[in-house]
């Protein structure tokens, strides 16, 4: 399975999909009720501000293929509403809406839309999720399938039934968001938002020339940016020279990068890495984290409310990347 979203923080998920454009026809088809009642949910929507939302939704009507509606979801099957409000709207780029109401349970959610030389690319970002792997899982999860029927309607094909999709893909999202939530104490997460392109962030990660207004002038790169391929980065400081070293696991510009990360003078063991940047308006939002023997060893000798040092180093390392922006 691929396009999986991205758990960017707690009770927060993300997804990027790239369509078929113009990006006017994107934006019908998140706003026209008939339309948007091909992929999610149809009802009406006030496209302003303050505006009323209602979504009604009839999962078997997405496609002309019958199934079954599984028996935990079966006080649905005739259909179900969602109330909110508009909170945001900048036809055709941007539009936010309040998810259900009342109370503290309510979430929110949002679209933005990019013309790209490829099509259209759609982020979508589903916030206030609350702080249970369960309930993000179930959401990753509608949304995953729903975003699989626009594009199919976007491309002319026949989408999938609903729930037979929806089944096992949630379940993958139980297994990544249960795992991220166990793991929350023995990896470094960090989140950076700057506004940049992702391609501009991806290049400082992997580009030399670029990659040294975070390294220093005094470094040298040895880089076969490939799956498989190995790096070696090596930094003089005065007479001592530091050696980090590691394999491309995942390299998926501009959005992308996982690799294993280590540094042999220091310890025989080797990190993961991974670098996910999503497209936020004019710039971006980056999640990097790191796993591993070593950064789980360093994060649980913290005394409490104690920052660890390999966090201190990375975000050094981001706000050099930054101050180069300007």
């Amino acid at each position: 399975m691929v396009g999986f979203g991205t758990l960017l923080e707690s009770g927060v998920v993300r997804f990027e999909r790239l369509l078929p454009g113009p990006i006017e026809r994107v934006w019908a088809y998140l706003t026209e009720p008939e339309k948007r009642a091909r992929w999610l949910a149809g009802g009406e929507m006030e496209l302003r501000v303050g505006g009323r939302v209602e979504l009604r939704f009839r999962h078997a009507d997405l496609s002309p293929i019958a199934a079954p509606t599984p028996e935990r979801f079966a006080e649905s099957a005739e259909g179900s509403s969602v109330p909110g409000t508009v909170t945001a709207c900048d036809p055709p780029r941007r539009l936010a809406f309040t998810w259900g109401e009342g109370g503290d349970r309510w979430s929110e959610v949002t679209f933005e839309l990019e013309a790209v030389t490829e099509g259209v690319r759609l982020t979508v970002t589903h916030r206030r999720l609350g702080d249970e792997p369960a309930v993000w899982a179930n959401v990753a999860g509608g949304w995953h399938t729903h975003l699989a029927i626009l594009e199919d309607r976007l491309h002319g094909r026949v989408p999938q039934a609903f729930f037979p999709a929806f089944e096992p893909i949630e379940a993958a999202y139980v297994e990544r968001f249960g795992a991220s939530a166990d793991r929350e104490r023995e990896t470094l997460r960090i989140v950076r938002r700057f506004d940049v392109a992702p391609e501009v962030v991806f290049e400082a990660l992997t580009v030399p020339e670029a990659m040294r207004v975070w390294w220093t002038e005094q470094t040298t790169f040895d880089l076969d940016l490939r799956v498989g391929g190995r790096w070696t980065i090596e930094r003089r400081e005065g007479d001592q020279t530091f050696v980090a070293e590691g394999e491309y696991l995942e390299v998926e510009p501009p959005l992308r990068l996982r690799y294993t990360f280590g540094m042999p003078q220091f310890s025989p063991n080797r990190d993961t890495i991974s670098v996910e940047i999503a497209p936020e308006g004019a710039g971006c939002v980056v999640v990097f984290e790191q796993s591993g023997v070593d950064i789980a060893s360093e994060l649980r000798a913290l005394a409490p409310g104690e920052r660890p040092a390999s966090e201190a180093g990375w975000q050094q390392g981001f706000d050099l990347m930054e101050a180069a922006w300007g």
